[in-house]
């Protein structure tokens, strides 16, 4: 996570925030070149005073029972008490190309979050999986990277019990006593953190707005929308959409529902992609 004076930014994957970060980092750190040795010592030792940012690097708290190495990836829950007067912000992305993403950068290839012999055992060709057997990857990791080994209750999908991790108030508690019935539930609003999310689909635009609000210069604004996009996931299919088979259509439309409700409950929807499907596949005919 980023801590700036205004505002703490968390980092959820794949959702653009290595962009966010580095313009944010660079901004700070452009900030800084200008002063001299002495002011930038002062600027250490008086974080307040003269903002300085900081990258805070926490244990990853969000894989149960397999040890995974500490990154910049870090949650609400974890966020130092000192700093939660301050504005919360992060990015999310939609759940359908997100998980579309995910599968293309293969992220799982090296980081799969299920043990060997599961990966043996459900998949004999590992690393070369359909989009339906990440489906099923994506199930395991809920049970044995998520949870631990524990069969969850409620019908629930990886992003939305990551989701869970990152932004509510009391993650644990959630997730130990999760139902469908709270997943359908009003109580979701109440157990989220208050946290203002930019949109991956016009990050460019809702950061810049994002910084100007908080006070940032004119060239500093220019600076992020003039910036070229990082850590990019290369698509190796022309189309992304042809990818999508019924059984992950029905993944992420069933068991990502509440993150669909979350998102659209702060102003952000996006459509359902068995009906995108069908309107590219009539246009083509």
């Amino acid at each position: 996570m980023i801590v700036t004076n205004e505002f703490v930014m968390l980092n959820l994957p794949k959702t653009g925030s290595s962009f966010a970060r580095a313009a944010i980092k660079e901004i700070y750190e452009q900030r800084q070149s200008k002063k001299n040795v002495i002011i930038k010592a002062l600027q250490r030792l008086m974080f307040k005073q003269f903002g300085y940012y900081s990258e805070l690097i926490l244990p990853n708290i969000k894989v149960a029972g397999i040890e995974s190495p500490a990154d910049q990836h870090g949650t609400f829950s974890q966020i130092p008490r000192n700093y939660l007067n301050r504005e919360i912000v992060s990015i999310v992305r939609n759940p359908y190309s997100r998980f579309m993403s995910g599968y293309e950068f293969r992220h799982w290839e090296k980081y799969p979050h299920i043990s060997k012999s599961l990966l043996d055992e459900h998949f004999p060709n590992f690393p070369n999986l359909s989009v339906d057997d990440y489906v099923r990857l994506n199930e395991l990791r809920v049970i044995h990277g998520r949870l631990g080994g524990k069969i969850p209750k409620a019908n629930v999908g990886d992003q939305t019990i990551q989701f869970i991790q990152m932004f509510f108030k009391n993650p644990r508690d959630v997730i130990n006593n999760l139902t469908d019935e709270y997943l359908d539930s009003p109580d979701i609003f109440h157990d989220i953190a208050d946290i203002h999310f930019l949109r991956q689909e016009q990050l460019v635009d809702d950061l810049a707005l994002f910084l100007k609000r908080h006070g940032f210069s004119v060239a500093e604004v220019q600076y992020v929308r003039e910036m070229k996009r990082v850590n990019v996931t290369k698509s190796y299919s022309p189309d992304r959409t042809r990818l999508w088979t019924k059984a992950s259509i029905a993944y992420i439309k069933e068991k990502e529902r509440m993150l669909f409700r979350i998102l659209n409950n702060s102003g952000i929807s996006y459509p359902d992609m068995e009906v995108v499907v069908e309107n590219q596949a009539n246009e083509s005919t």
